[in-house]
């Protein structure tokens, strides 16, 4: 009982160790994790800050732009009524200056066929006294002068208008085009606004996912440190006790150690070997001496519970722990390492073949199995492995838990998806 209970210590300890320091480990992971979404946060709120205050100057620029295109429209209705009247005017001087234009060029015509000097006589002779002559020669020269600034008049105020008229056109396209300017500038600010606003959101909702997951993780946290403080107060609770177990285990080990009378005989004793003259094989474990026909260590059937013929630290030590905790004690195996249990503990009566699931015992060389050595090809090992199944995956592979000799795999390894090809499954008789 005392072997029963060292071992259940021994791999609890493990077990809670390994418990502890993957706690210890997810919540480290979590603090990093809730770094990074902090961090994410902080430059997502940083850039929605300056798409906002981005949206803030371009809606003062749109709104001076729209300011000004109202002066600008302003502007332009009351070009537009100048330059209505100024044409309506034009018009008007148009058709009085062609009217005089015409009595105007009709008087020069009439003249010129009758001559100047024949209407002056004309007017002498009809003149009735000197001051009548002198009355028409004034009126005729009159009339001739009023006609001609009559029309340098006309023709200097069309010009007048004429260029006037221009200059409103052209003022006219100027605002024209300076509207056209505007509504374009207005158009591609709207749009690099309603872009920001877009980048805004998604800056919102990068904010807003950010918050969750790191709410999540706050909570993964919570709950990994509360495990973690429960692993650490079982560590300490068996942290006194395991050194306890590990001397009483060493000193089971050396005290337990049977003595036969096989070892009082005269024939030699062998310290850790064990021979069989019938297969000429020497083993790692245990304490014997060798017959021409059998050896008395190679009992079949259920081993001694207060004796490890496997103590050693390696993979059939393990496997004998792992049972005897649960009250099955395999007797000693000749050959007894690890790869030999499927033929020569079954030969022996110690085990029998079964199927793989949890629980049974997986003994094999092959490379992928085996726990001992730096083997490449099947079989090269020269002790091959044991180790406990503790689950079948649904391609067929199997986990296990396990020790290797020499440090190969720590006490309580886990290894997972073996093949089981070349792998034989047993259970103790």
């Amino acid at each position: 009982m005392n072997k029963k209970f060292t071992s259940l210590l021994l791999l609890s300890s493990v077990i809670l160790i390994t418990t502890a320091d993957k706690t210890r480990t997810k919540a480290d992971t979590t603090d990093s994790s809730i770094e990074q979404q902090e961090n994410i946060i902080n430059e997502a709120q940083s850039a929605k800050d300056k798409s906002l205050s981005d949206i803030s100057l371009l809606q003062s620029k749109i709104d001076g732009i729209r300011v000004e295109k109202n002066k600008t429209e302003q502007k332009i209705s009351e070009i537009k009524k100048q330059a209505q009247n100024l044409n309506n005017k034009i018009e008007e001087l148009s058709k009085n200056i062609e009217k005089r234009t015409d009595v105007l060029e009709s008087q020069a015509r009439s003249a010129q066929v009758n001559s100047n000097a024949t209407n002056y006589v004309d007017t002498i002779v009809n003149s009735k006294s000197l001051s009548d002559i002198i009355q028409r020669l004034s009126a005729m020269a009159t009339i001739s002068s009023a006609n001609k600034s009559m029309l340098s008049l006309q023709i200097k105020e069309q010009k007048d208008l004429n260029n006037k008229s221009d200059e409103v056109k052209r003022n006219y396209i100027e605002y024209d085009n300076l509207v056209k300017n505007q509504a374009l500038q207005e158009k591609d600010l709207t749009s690099q606004e309603k872009q920001l606003k877009v980048a805004s959101l998604n800056y919102q909702s990068t904010i807003e996912t950010a918050q969750d997951k790191k709410e999540n993780l706050l909570k993964q946290k919570s709950t990994a440190e509360k495990e973690a403080k429960i692993a650490q107060a079982e560590k300490e609770k068996v942290a006194s006790a395991q050194k306890s177990a590990k001397e009483a285990y060493t000193s089971n080990s050396v005290t337990n150690t049977p003595s036969s009378s096989v070892e009082k005989s005269s024939s030699p004793k062998k310290e850790n070997t064990i021979t069989s003259s019938n297969t000429g094989t020497t083993v790692e474990q245990g304490t014997s001496t060798s017959s021409n026909n059998d050896s008395n260590n190679s009992t079949s059937g259920t081993g001694n519970p207060n004796y490890n013929p496997y103590a050693g630290g390696g993979c059939t030590d393990f496997v004998w722990q792992y049972f005897a905790a649960k009250g099955i004690y395999i007797a000693n195996i000749v050959n007894g390492n690890g790869g030999y249990w499927g033929t020569n503990g079954v030969s022996q009566g110690v085990l029998r073949r079964t199927n793989l699931a949890p629980g049974v015992i997986a003994s094999g060389f092959t490379d992928h199995f085996t726990g001992y050595g730096t083997s490449t090809t099947a079989r090269t090992s020269p002790y091959g492995h044991v180790a406990v199944v503790t689950g079948v995956n649904p391609d067929g592979t199997f986990n296990v838990q396990e020790a290797g000799y020499g440090g190969t795999f720590p006490w309580g390894n886990v290894r997972t998806n073996i093949s089981p090809e070349n792998v034989v499954f047993l259970l103790p008789n």
